[in-house]
């Protein structure tokens, strides 16, 4: 069966927001076809045609392979914009075990993800545009929810690999961005709370996660930073120095997914509020609430993710049951948002990258 990826708007989208994402690019996993075809809300007009790609540029047919639905959650990627002369929507895996909580960096040069095989879960890299992967410090562990810096020397990312029944933060770096070896050095934290849902800014300087008490659903958004000097831990050896810099909310609360922006100007999480899940988004400048707004109000909206830049979140929109095929894109500036459906099955864990620099 053909299926289209029709990017809908959710109460109108102006030119504004198409200029904005125009280059970015969108991941996420999916049990689901990739589509062959792409469409831009009811009135079907075609996505090449929308960012200015000359029709004698346009590929003739974007074919570019298709799978059943399966068990197996794998990495598809989207191009919202040109990279010389095509246009990219395509599988970065298949059928290799299941992949989950994919990030793009800030400029689409990598992607991070986990892969599941069995009981281990292991942390890899994609090269881009070419989208060859490779582990980052195999381990035979659960190693999970990966971030990336933007030069893509430096990953964060969770683990059991020490031994420790909650797991443990561990920051994983290499020399340039052509070695294979990676180091890997365990985050140095205050002891006793599980510490979950890591993510590292594009700087590769602030990061933010969830703390709570073992075994406890509610907990609180925290703040870190990496300072520049390392201390000494009671063996001697050199661990990081962590500077917090605070938390989210004064009562814990059931919060997960946490993420900011370069130099975390812009955070955003999941939040439960009154038995549903929402999107809270704050500005490191403006102190305070920033969207979703009351058009947008964000009830239903799982797995955010916020942009480098700060100005998009993407995110899951849960308001329609299982099987959940719609992608939704908030304009933190504008307060509009627009959906990606059409997917034909589950869809999780979007990240989008920055415009490009160039």
């Amino acid at each position: 069966m053909e299926m289209d990826l029709s990017l809908g708007s959710g109460a109108g989208v102006s030119a504004g927001m198409i200029d904005a994402l125009r280059g970015r690019t969108l991941v996420w996993t999916t049990n689901a076809n990739v589509p062959l075809k792409i469409e831009w809300g009811g009135e079907g007009v075609d996505i090449l045609r929308m960012i200015g790609v000359p029709e004698s540029m346009q590929p003739t047919d974007i074919n570019v392979g298709r799978s059943a639905v399966r068990d197996e959650f794998n990495i598809a990627l989207m191009a919202i914009g040109v990279k010389g002369e095509t246009s990219e929507v395509k599988y970065l895996t298949k059928d290799d075990g299941s992949w989950h909580k994919p990030q793009v960096s800030a400029f689409a040069d990598y992607i991070v993800a986990t892969r599941v095989v069995g009981d281990e879960q292991d942390i890899y890299i994609f090269d881009l545009p070419g989208g060859g992967y490779k582990p980052v410090a195999y381990s035979r562990s659960i190693d999970r929810w990966p971030s990336i810096k933007e030069d893509g020397r430096k990953i964060l990312f969770h683990s059991y690999r020490d031994g420790s029944p909650y797991g443990d933060l561990f920051l994983a770096s290499r020399e340039n961005t052509e070695a294979d070896e990676w180091s890997v050095e365990k985050v140095f934290e205050e002891e006793g709370d599980e510490l979950l849902w890591p993510m590292l800014d594009a700087s590769g300087v602030f990061y933010v996660l969830v703390g709570r008490e073992p075994l406890s659903d509610n907990g609180f958004v925290q703040r870190h930073r990496f300072g520049s000097d390392p201390v000494d831990d009671e063996n001697g050896a050199a661990e990081f120095r962590i500077e917090s810099e605070g938390q989210f909310g004064i009562d814990p609360a059931e919060v997960k997914f946490p993420s900011l922006s370069r130099g975390r100007s812009v955070y955003c999480w999941n939040e439960k509020v009154e038995g549903k899940w929402q999107v809270n988004a704050y500005g490191e400048n403006e102190n305070g609430y920033i969207g979703p707004g009351a058009d947008h109000p964000g009830y239903g909206w799982v797995q955010p993710c916020v942009s480098p830049d700060g100005r998009f979140v993407v995110f899951i929109d849960d308001n329609i049951g299982p099987g959940t095929d719609r992608i939704g894109i908030y304009d933190i500036e504008l307060d509009e948002v627009l959906y990606i459906a059409g997917c034909g099955g589950n869809v999780m864990f979007p990240s989008i990258s920055d415009q490009p620099q160039n």
